[in-house]
């Protein structure tokens, strides 16, 4: 799949959103939300 930067950014901070939602739910971080998170910035990383 490829994204623009601005379809990249969007994703992260609705990623991120959706993050703290479940946090203040739960007081945790599942593993597979941080791992999208870390791929969205290698993409990011690769589009520079």
């Amino acid at each position: 799949m490829n994204f623009t930067k601005e379809q990249l950014t969007e994703l992260k901070k609705w990623l991120e959103i959706r993050v703290w939602i479940f946090v203040k739910q739960n007081k945790e971080v599942p593993i597979d939300i941080n791992n999208q998170l870390d791929l969205i910035e290698d993409l990011e990383e690769s589009k520079k």
